[in-house]
């Protein structure tokens, strides 16, 4: 979240910080799970054998987390829970969706940092 303002207001090394600081909690919190840098501050992490529950309580307890710290929270979260998709593109399409509805209520209550 407001990866933009960052960069403009404290420079792309700490914008390229907060995205490195990023991955390294996505590490931490889904460390039994793959977790790839799919584009400029987007991330996405798969598992194709994951009990669901556990799963999004994981994600939930992480989103949870993410609005408790610092000045406003770090990351928008979405996910998808399509076990039988058959295109991960279409899993990935539903999971940008909820991010954008997580991101839209970032902005709504910090709208400083909006484009």
């Amino acid at each position: 979240n407001g990866l933009k303002h960052v960069n403009d207001t404290k420079g792309h090394a700490a914008g390229d910080k907060l995205i490195l600081d990023t991955a390294i909690l996505l590490q931490h919190a889904f460390p039994d799970f793959k977790a790839y840098h799919i584009s400029g501050d987007e991330f996405i992490v798969i598992s194709f054998d994951a009990d669901l529950r556990q799963f999004l309580q994981r994600v939930m307890s992480w989103h949870r987390w993410l609005w408790r710290q610092g000045d406003f929270p770090l990351a928008s979260v979405g996910y998808s829970l399509e076990a039988n998709a058959k295109d991960v593109a279409d899993i990935v399409e539903e999971a940008e969706k909820a991010m954008y509805i997580d991101k839209e209520i970032f902005y709504e209550r910090y709208p400083e940092y909006k484009r």
